[in-house]
């Protein structure tokens, strides 16, 4: 298996915060968000998808406030525009964390 880096989130004051993860995959560019030690987001690169096809937790991805934040600030986005595509199909509901 290729090398995965891992990486912390920042806050705000630019510090990193311990609990706000971004792991990704050296190979394919995958890359997970994972808060609090669950996986909340799957950014997975797609030439035919700008940005990537994104999947979510069904159950993390809207879970708490803090998660929210640092899933928004993964994704570059607000929580209405990721709402909107998870209504719409552009982001995929599953288990990431079975």
């Amino acid at each position: 298996m290729a090398p995965v880096t891992v990486e912390n989130m920042k806050g705000r004051t630019g510090l990193p915060i311990p609990t706000q993860l971004v792991l990704t995959h050296k190979e394919t560019g995958t890359k997970w968000f994972n808060s609090y030690g669950v996986t909340v987001a799957k950014l997975t690169p797609d030439a035919n998808t700008f940005g990537g096809r994104v999947e979510l937790d069904q159950r993390y991805w809207d879970y708490s406030t803090t998660t929210s934040k640092y899933r928004n600030q993964f994704l570059d986005m607000t929580t209405a525009e990721i709402k909107a595509r998870v209504k719409d199909g552009t982001f995929t509901l599953a288990d990431l964390n079975n």
